[in-house]
């Protein structure tokens, strides 16, 4: 091992942390409305807590979660499980809540262990490599409590370890916010290419200074006089031929996912042999356009350059004479005409254009000279968008290795300055180890994070054993209406003498029956009109 910064010490996050669990390792019943949050891993997020799909778990079940995984405000929480491993947000809230046990709980030392630290640390490329080499399990990938507990960390004396993450705090908000524009890009991109089709459609670039006719017919523009509306059987044919699949087996395959929508780029794709494709398809040759009849506000078809065969939901399409190619495809492929498309198409559940309706589409056709100016025109301007956009995409990269050269400077010791002055981390640690060994274990169990029941409740417990089928389906919405229509759930539930797990049942059925709603913050319910 390298040799460390000065003041620096190694040790492990068993020893720099008081406490590392997880929540239960059964998951409870848990529903939109309750008296305490319930945390997976779904709600942890990189930039922190997100709570806008929490759900809620009864105040026995969490007590017993609580007992074991008592989560507080500033303690470091780290998913361990699945696909998202490795993520570590700071829990910023004040009350109690429970957690699964895709959540590892980690209680830093705080006089030795930042929290700020340890979640930037956690987050670093390098420690997010170690932790995830040492995942375990085949359906589930998952860290072990034991795997993460014995993990080293290198830590600065406390004083710097503030300073590296006030530091880290500013470079990330300036990354966030590159990242954020550098996104955004590509979002205008498809916007940008949108309208060069829609102003190469209009005919005010070819034939600017030319009078124009207008039209009547719901969604036409006006043209330029040399101009017309004409439809695709005008000036195109589609041109199917269903063909046995035993005859083309070593023919590239392509369906309406092997292209990218809006784009008409070609994405990776098989022949009909590796797809053990079984049904007949339609042959298709080079100097045809191979469109997407289904779904076509997706705007898929591509220009391609082999022959092959595609699935029957696509048509290859040949211009007549009176039609350029390309004219075509960017046609095909612009917003204006899927939204003729969705005038035509009757289908809702899966939209989708029949021949018939295609050959009646409508397309803006111009003199065939004219539709070479354009065609131009459109690839210029797509190959300047196209630029914008690759060198967005190599920014973002470049931000990224960027985020990975800080957080490596920063436990590296080499991201803020050093002071020979302040306490080393080995004195703090050896201070921990001390007290630890003086002071006994704590035998008491731990808070649930609210006053203990009282003997009402208690009786309560006792006392509520109806079931759903001792009751009316409207008996809680009724109770609802005599609390003078609004109650916490835990009030209404003490009213009604149910059982905790069949009164949540039935809960649940008011509020999908409409009968019953709850305030923004899913604490108190309310009784709607229709109770």
């Amino acid at each position: 091992m390298s040799e460390l910064p000065l003041g620096w010490a190694d040790t492990t996050l068993k020893f720099a942390c008081s406490k590392i669990t997880d929540g239960t390792h059964h998951s409870p019943v848990n529903l939109p409305t309750g008296e305490f949050m319930y945390v997976t891993a779904k709600n942890i997020k990189r930039w922190g807590l997100d709570l806008s799909n929490i759900s809620f778990v009864n105040a026995e079940t969490h007590d017993e979660i609580y007992s074991r995984c008592p989560v507080e405000k500033g303690d470091v929480l780290y998913i361990k499980d699945g696909a998202t491993t490795g993520l570590a947000i700071i829990n910023p809230l004040d009350e109690p809540f429970s957690l699964l046990s895709s959540v590892a709980l980690l209680k830093p030392e705080h006089d030795a262990l930042s929290a700020g630290f340890l979640k930037y640390w956690l987050n670093s490329p390098i420690t997010l490599k170690m932790m995830v080499g040492q995942m375990t399990g085949t359906a589930i990938r998952r860290l072990t409590l034991t795997k993460i507990s014995s993990q080293s960390i290198a830590l600065p004396p406390l004083p710097e370890q503030k300073r590296i993450v006030r530091k880290l705090d500013t470079l990330s908000a300036h990354t966030t916010a590159t990242r954020t524009h550098l996104n955004a890009i590509a979002k205008l991109v498809g916007r940008y290419r949108d309208q060069v089709i829609k102003a190469a459609y209009s005919g005010r670039l070819a034939s600017p200074n030319e009078d124009r006719q207008s039209f009547e017919q719901e969604g036409f523009w006006d043209l330029p006089e040399s101009w017309e509306w004409r439809t695709i059987e005008d000036v195109a044919e589609i041109q199917l031929a269903l063909t046995p699949v035993a005859d083309i087996q070593e023919l590239p395959h392509i369906a309406p996912d092997n292209i990218e929508k809006n784009t008409g780029r070609l994405l990776p794709y098989n022949t009909i042999a590796e797809d053990e494709v079984i049904s007949a398809k339609h042959r298709f040759y080079q100097g045809q356009i191979v469109y997407s009849k289904i779904r076509p506000y997706l705007r898929k078809a591509i220009l391609p350059e082999f022959n092959g065969a595609c699935s029957a939901d696509m048509y290859p399409v040949r211009p007549r004479d009176c039609c350029d190619i390309k004219y075509l495809f960017y046609w095909l492929l612009s917003a204006e005409y899927a939204y003729f498309t969705g005038l035509s198409e009757g289908r809702t559940v899966l939209p989708k254009i029949n021949k018939k309706q295609m050959n009646a589409s409508p397309i803006p056709w111009c003199p065939i000279d004219e539709q070479a100016k354009i065609v131009r025109w459109i690839e210029a301007a797509f190959r300047k968008i196209d630029l914008l956009a690759s060198e967005a995409e190599k920014a973002l990269k470049l931000t990224d290795r960027l985020d990975e050269r800080i957080l490596a400077k920063a436990f590296a010791g080499e991201l803020v300055p050093q002071d020979p002055n302040e306490e080393p981390a080995s004195v703090l640690l050896d201070r921990i180890r001390e007290e630890r060994a003086t002071t006994p274990k704590q035998t008491r169990r731990a808070s649930t994070g609210r006053k203990k029941a009282s003997t009402s409740k208690k009786k309560a417990d006792e006392m509520n054993d109806k079931k759903r089928s001792q009751v009316s389906e409207t008996h809680l919405s009724s109770l609802l209406k005599k609390l003078g229509g609004t109650s916490p759930s835990r009030d209404l539930w003490l009213k009604s003498e149910m059982d905790l797990n069949e009164f949540y049942m039935l809960l649940r059925d008011e509020v999908s029956a409409g009968r019953i709603d709850e305030t923004q913050d899913k604490r108190t319910l309310v009784a709607t009109n229709a109770a």
